[in-house]
């Protein structure tokens, strides 16, 4: 069934199947990391929650998703908000991001990419280490192809893939500059982090506090303040 939700924090709404293609809290606390300016880019938009959301800190927001579904119902989205003159989507696999964006064009990149099952949890245990690897390599690539130097680059991933990803940024010339891990509570295992890369940056990073997403057994002030605000 297709549903008409509002997007968190904004008077914006996004259409979402509620069989698929629906946003998860990952993409919104990305969307609250995240510090966006100029032409920005989301590869792997999925439902087009991160656009929706920075939209009005951005000049213009380009959305690219391989899912021709996803791409249909976020044009529903961004026509029942008046928005077509900001943010335009393409139905375009990230491998051959080149052929709509040109190189060194872009002011800022985003990316949750899409190749979990629910959020960034992955879907099988037996999914090929290689074939994953070669997935995240093609979407910072992509950022890097079509950063501007010193633009800004901004990702969600599983924290057992900090050691993959940070790798890939620095070979494809993405510093990272801040991380800051997800967590349930204090007593828990990060599950997530969110990096901060700027091209052609120089040497250095540093590690923000915690994000909790609970508070004993309620909402952490945290995750409150991405459903709050921007």
């Amino acid at each position: 069934m297709i549903k008409l939700d509002y997007v968190p924090a904004t008077n914006y709404k996004i259409y979402q199947d509620d069989s698929n293609f629906k946003y998860t809290t990952d993409s919104l606390i990305l969307s609250s990391f995240a510090k966006p300016k100029g032409v920005c880019v989301d590869l792997g938009c999925g439902s087009g929650i991160l656009s929706l959301r920075l939209v009005d800190k951005a000049t213009e927001f380009i959305n690219v998703d391989v899912n021709e579904r996803t791409i249909s119902l976020l044009d529903r989205s961004v026509m029942v908000n008046d928005l077509e003159y900001k943010i335009k989507n393409y139905v375009c696999d990230i491998g051959s991001i080149c052929e709509i964006i040109g190189k060194n064009s872009v002011d800022t990149v985003l990316t949750n990419p899409p190749y979990y099952s629910d959020g960034l949890r992955v879907k099988s245990e037996s999914i090929d280490k290689a074939r994953y690897s070669k997935n995240l390599e093609i979407f910072i690539e992509g950022a890097s192809y079509i950063l501007k130097d010193l633009g800004k680059f901004y990702m969600v991933i599983s924290s057992i893939r900090m050691i993959d990803a940070l790798e890939i940024l620095v070979s494809n010339r993405i510093e990272p500059k801040r991380i800051r891990f997800v967590k349930k509570n204090a007593n828990s295992l990060p599950k997530l982090m969110l990096i901060e890369g700027v091209k052609y940056a120089k040497r250095g990073f540093f590690f923000e506090r915690d994000f909790f997403l609970t508070d004993g057994e309620e909402m952490s002030e945290d995750l409150r303040e991405v459903y709050n605000r921007v």
